[in-house]
């Protein structure tokens, strides 16, 4: 982060250096120079663990989990960041196989059977936290039952955050659109060089 950009964040304009960031991040990705994107979006992830750091006390989350799904040219990734006691601890992508095959029987959107699948495997032996941020709209009672008798406490699934936690869920989603641009990117160029 250059000197001017720190002076600024530091002088309280937060919003202009994050969205400059965010242009640059774009910017990279669509000329698929992804090792770039990923250092500014880097850059957005560490300055977003500054602001957060500064507004926890009005924020008061303790464990939060923040999930993307994002479904393209027949592959999808799965984006989660995980916050812990009040800590955005970074990013992870996932992606899932069979999609194709999914989209082929799925009753409900492949977005939602995506993320059907990936919450019954990711947490069938994994800590759920009391709060998951999604970016889909997600109606599967029976599912969220499971979950809530395994983990032993209520799950509140939220679909349209406000502050903080909204920056968190936009920052998931773009993490999860430059992830599977990479990996498409990739899968072209080795089917380019078979």
């Amino acid at each position: 982060l250059d000197v001017d950009n720190a002076a600024r964040f530091l002088r309280g304009r937060q919003g202009e250096v994050m969205a400059e960031l965010e242009t640059k991040m774009h910017a990279f990705a669509a000329q698929l120079k992804f090792e770039q994107a990923a250092a500014v979006r880097n850059q957005i992830q560490s300055l977003a663990r500054v602001l957060h750091q500064q507004s926890m006390e009005t924020t008061g989350d303790a464990d939060v989990d923040i999930i993307a799904v994002v479904v393209q040219g027949g592959r999808a990734c799965v984006n989660l960041a995980m916050v812990r006691g009040g800590r955005h601890l970074g990013d992870r992508a996932y992606f899932p196989t069979q999609v194709g095959d999914a989209a082929a029987i799925a009753e409900a959107p492949i977005e939602v059977e995506v993320l059907s699948a990936f919450l019954a495997q990711h947490y069938s032996e994994k800590f759920i936290p009391a709060t998951l941020i999604l970016n889909l709209e997600f109606d599967q009672p029976a599912l969220m039952m499971a979950l809530t008798e395994q983990c032993g406490h209520r799950i509140n699934l939220i679909f349209q955050p406000q502050g903080q936690r909204r920056q968190w869920l936009e920052m998931a989603h773009k993490g999860a659109e430059i992830s599977l641009a990479r990996l498409l990117s990739e899968q072209g160029s080795q089917q380019s060089r078979t």
